[in-house]
């Protein structure tokens, strides 16, 4: 079985470094939502 929250774990820390490739005004929101929506399934896990 293949993990999608790992995979797009390891999706995610590759691409949220906004310090590396294009950092414009889309890529920031876009890995902005990208972590805001992991901090989301995060705390909906927490008891």
């Amino acid at each position: 079985n293949i993990d999608v929250q790992d995979i797009n774990w390891k999706v995610t820390l590759q691409v949220w470094n906004p310090d590396k490739g294009a950092n414009n005004a889309f890529t920031t929101s876009f890995h902005s939502n990208i972590r805001t929506y992991f901090i989301k399934c995060i705390n909906q896990q927490l008891p």
